[in-house]
């Protein structure tokens, strides 16, 4: 939660402040957020990938979808609910398998390897 009350309040309110739209705030600090995330998820694995940034771009349709359900149904738990699903359902898992792949072929391609499956013999050193 520090990291949201930081962007809250150095990147949200002086956006607000200067005119712009609640909406393309919000934008703004999902994609501050998302470069930041492909940062620290890109460099420990010496790649740099775009998976996390457009994860975190992803989610901005999904707060729209919740705020729109929570309208609809006061009260009700539909949007919890629908980001719980996207988020640990789907969401991370395929996260990590598509920086796995990322990863693997790039190895594959550093190897001489022409393909992944190609890579998976014990000559591969990844």
């Amino acid at each position: 939660m520090p990291v949201h009350y930081w962007l809250i309040r150095h990147v949200y309110f002086p956006c607000i402040r200067r005119g712009t739209s609640s909406n393309l705030a919000m934008v703004i600090v999902f994609a501050i957020s998302g470069v930041f995330h492909e940062i620290i998820i890109s460099l420990p694995f010496h790649m740099i990938s775009y998976w996390s940034f457009i994860g975190m771009m992803g989610q901005i349709p999904l707060v729209w979808i919740t705020k729109y359900f929570d309208k609809k149904f006061p009260g009700s738990s539909i949007g919890n609910l629908i980001f719980w699903i996207t988020f640990c359902v789907v969401g991370q898992p395929m996260a990590i398998l598509l920086y796995a792949i990322e990863y693997w072929r790039l190895g594959a391609e550093h190897s001489g390897a022409g393909t992944v499956a190609e890579c998976c013999g014990s000559e591969c050193e990844l």
